[in-house]
């Protein structure tokens, strides 16, 4: 796929620049380039540049080449780009990917519940882009760069500021800027937060040195023990030879594993509450009454973005203090076999779980010291590791996060943080909210920035919905519906 840097472009100006190009970015443009092919009437062809700094458009930093011994955590039946077409994933692998239907063929496993290798994903995304920017009438230009600001322009248009001192012009821009990586912990300042500046603490949790370190000769720390974590596990399994795995979390909980294949979905319907309470309360009634909890949680996934916005502030701050560690754990389900994986490390004494309150990390002669206190206020343990890699999910905090455009935006007043400061504030068709007043420019966001707003925002089912939502509200269309033939996915 050619490349184009803003500074090489006989025209600048853009109807649309999309900034990111991972599942979310990716998969917007795709909507807007299939627009002219499905019939949808276009007064003029659009102009679309489609930004990310890695330059792989498609796959990004889950499906790219860096992720070729992750899972996916869905079935590959689910896994479709398309709301009004979920099985589309299936259909392509079945078509181009023979092998991969044949393997799991052999081995007993319907194609259709398979947890498919990362990178094929990424394959599927790579093709989808290149058919539809060769269909036309639309355009789309692919851009390496980082977007460092926004400026509004006189005319109403946006100035994207990218690095190397380059920039472009857009009538709309849409935000999908992917996952932010979590914050340092904080100890209260003075020397223990020297260990961030150390090259053995690894921040970055999904780029591909960060395994390749892990995999070193010694022990090392991975913080967090959700989903992350398995993918360092999955990742280190094979390939890290000597040294233990250490593994600290608060409460120690893993992701449960997704039911087999052969164990159906049984609907137990929405619950009923405005509140919090109300809502534990009909989940633990329908529980009682012999509805199987995996059925409950799923249950709740078409309603779920509806009760958060129904809960109060207080409530939702509730959930995350109390709450949000076992809904993660039953809620984002990982593949029986990673499951199974981590517990032969734990018997092979590779792997040492630790449940406890991290107390500080210090950087020492032959890597780094790390001091925590074991849960229930026992004993305090120091463990010496090579490295410690910070698994511990999503920036909670966007006034913490490093990136410059979110902090351009919020300085400039273009962005608001959500109540919760999960993410930015954004109205049901995730148009930004400004600091004060109506919005006067056409920014739009999508994915875990908003989590804020809608909570569960990071899984395809979500972002394919997103993403299709705001292409039609670009282009002035209607959305297409979500399919209700695979009604569930994970």
């Amino acid at each position: 796929m050619s490349l184009s840097t803003p500074s090489s472009l006989a025209n600048p100006f853009f109807d649309v620049a999309i900034l990111g190009a991972g599942f979310s970015g990716t998969l917007t443009a795709i909507h807007l380039l299939r627009a002219q092919r499905e019939g949808e009437a276009t007064a003029t062809p659009l102009r679309i540049a489609l930004i990310d700094s890695s330059g792989s458009f498609g796959p990004g930093i889950a499906y790219g080449r860096g992720a070729n011994e992750g899972l996916l955590n869905v079935g590959a039946a689910n896994m479709g780009a398309f709301p009004d077409a979920p099985g589309d994933f299936l259909r392509w692998v079945e078509e181009r990917k023979p092998e991969l239907r044949d393997e799991y063929a052999a081995a007993g496993t319907p194609l259709a519940s398979a947890f498919l290798p990362r990178r094929h994903y990424g394959d599927y995304l790579e093709e989808l882009l290149r058919t539809a920017r060769q269909a036309g009438p639309h355009t789309i230009e692919t851009i390496m760069g980082r977007a460092l600001d926004l400026v509004p322009m006189p005319d109403g248009t946006l100035s994207v500021f990218l690095n190397q001192g380059r920039f472009l012009y857009a009538a709309k821009v849409v935000l999908a800027l992917g996952n932010f990586s979590p914050p340092p912990p904080v100890f209260g300042g003075g020397d223990h937060e020297s260990y961030q500046a150390d090259p053995r603490y690894l921040s970055q949790p999904w780029r591909p040195n960060t395994v390749e370190r892990l995999r070193e000769t010694g022990d090392v720390l991975i913080l967090g023990s959700g989903l992350t974590c398995l993918d360092f596990l999955a990742a280190l399994a094979r390939k890290k030879t000597s040294g233990t795995i250490h593994v600290l979390s608060r409460r120690g909980l893993f992701p449960l594993p997704h039911p087999p294949a052969s164990v159906p979905f049984r609907n137990a319907g929405p619950v009923e509450g405005g509140t919090l309470r109300q809502v534990v309360r009909a989940v633990r009634r329908k529980i009682k009454e012999g509805a199987f909890w995996r059925d409950v949680i799923d249950s709740l996934r078409p309603q779920s973005q509806a009760l958060w916005q129904q809960f109060s502030l207080d409530d939702r701050r509730r959930f995350l203090r109390h709450l949000r560690p076992y809904w993660e754990t039953v809620r984002h389900r990982a593949p029986a076999d990673v499951i199974a994986l981590k517990d032969r490390l734990r018997d092979e004494g590779r792997l040492v779980c630790h449940r406890g309150r991290l107390a500080f990390i210090e950087p020492a002669e032959e890597g780094l010291d790390v001091v925590f206190q074991k849960r229930g206020g026992g004993e305090t343990v120091r463990l010496r590791v090579g490295y410690v890699a910070n698994g511990t999910g999503l920036a909670t905090d966007c006034l913490r996060t490093g990136d410059a455009l979110v902090r351009s935006l919020l300085d400039r007043g273009l962005a608001r943080p959500d109540g919760l400061h999960l993410g930015l504030d954004a109205d049901a068709a995730g148009r930004l909210l400004p600091a004060r007043g109506e919005p006067r420019h056409e920014i739009y966001a999508l994915g875990s920035i908003r989590r804020g707003t809608l909570w569960e925002t990071t899984a395809v089912r979500e972002l394919r919905e997103q993403a299709a939502a705001i292409a039609a509200r670009v282009r002035g269309a209607e959305a297409p519906r979500a399919s209700a033939a695979l009604p569930f996915d994970i």
